[in-house]
């Protein structure tokens, strides 16, 4: 039976103190945070999107945000 993954969030921080060059150097140019990047298991690059879309009043959209995520989860092969 296959393994299921299980997902990992990682917050990664930028700023002029801080601009995590490295890390951020192998994703594509954004011009503002903050962005979300979607992997998959092997690290490579699924989804860039800013996350403007997914906010709404001081917060985000929980449905918005449920509904990207979603888009990318692993499927259940049970």
């Amino acid at each position: 039976m296959p393994q299921q993954l299980s997902p990992v969030l990682m917050k990664v921080s930028m700023s002029q103190e801080n601009p995590n060059q490295r890390f951020l150097s192998r994703f594509p140019y954004i011009h503002g945070y903050p962005h979300i990047f979607i992997l998959d298991a092997n690290a490579n690059l699924l989804k860039s999107k800013p996350t403007n879309e997914l906010e709404e009043a001081e917060s985000y959209n929980a449905e918005r945000f449920r509904k990207l995520l979603d888009e990318f989860a692993p499927m259940d092969t049970r």
